[in-house]
């Protein structure tokens, strides 16, 4: 089990809803329902914003004290592994599972880190190709993951570019179909591949062409 002495995702809930009961709010109002309301709803709005904005703040503290403790204390095993050995696409190995434990826990932080080390290790090829095997077994649907994939689109390595088709493949979501739709990739073969892709991500969504 991994221990971090972070407060979980329940504990910011928890907060976040005891400053909307302390406001006399029992779940987050509609924009609607504060505005062009009297001034005591203004000044309710008011407090809501300010005791939102704390919450935010707290959330962030939490999430960067996560990050940090990956950097720390993970990441270096982490890219060692994936620097000296291969991932394996239909098996999790340990340091995989860890990573998964991680993601769990925490998956905004996660994937921020993830995102970091990707772009810091985007020029080894060896490395970059593991991260797309990791990362492209988890249903993550993360708008930053995606555009960091989608750059290697136009990588000089060839199994990089196949890997990172692979990806979209796997996640077989609307963005997935939307950001392969918006690709072209050389050589042909390949862009066959991700017209396959298309083809088989539409066909699974049962949206037309």
């Amino acid at each position: 089990m991994i221990t971090t002495n972070i407060p979980s995702t329940t504990h910011i809930l928890d907060t976040f809803t005891n400053s909307l009961k302390s406001n006399g709010l029992d779940t987050i109002p509609e924009e609607s329902a504060y505005l062009n309301k009297s001034s005591r709803n203004e000044v309710l709005y008011i407090n809501l914003s300010l005791s939102y904005e704390l919450t935010n703040t707290e959330f962030n503290k939490i999430n960067d004290k996560f990050k940090s403790n990956l950097s720390n204390n993970f990441e270096q095993k982490f890219i060692n592994y994936l620097k000296f050995n291969e991932i394996d696409e239909n098996y999790s190995c340990n340091i995989e599972r860890t990573f998964r434990k991680y993601l769990d826990e925490n998956k905004y932080a996660t994937l921020d880190w993830f995102y970091d080390i990707f772009l810091k290790y985007k020029s080894d090829t060896k490395i970059i190709l593991n991260l797309i095997k990791v990362i492209s077994k988890y249903p993550i649907s993360n708008s930053g993951i995606y555009i960091a994939i989608s750059s290697l689109f136009s990588h000089p390595n060839l199994e990089v570019k196949d890997f990172a088709i692979k990806f979209f493949e796997n996640m077989a979501d609307e963005n997935a179909l939307k950001t392969l739709r918006s690709h072209e990739i050389h050589p042909q073969w390949l862009d066959d591949f991700r017209k396959n892709v298309i083809k088989d991500i539409e066909d699974s969504l049962g949206i037309n062409p």
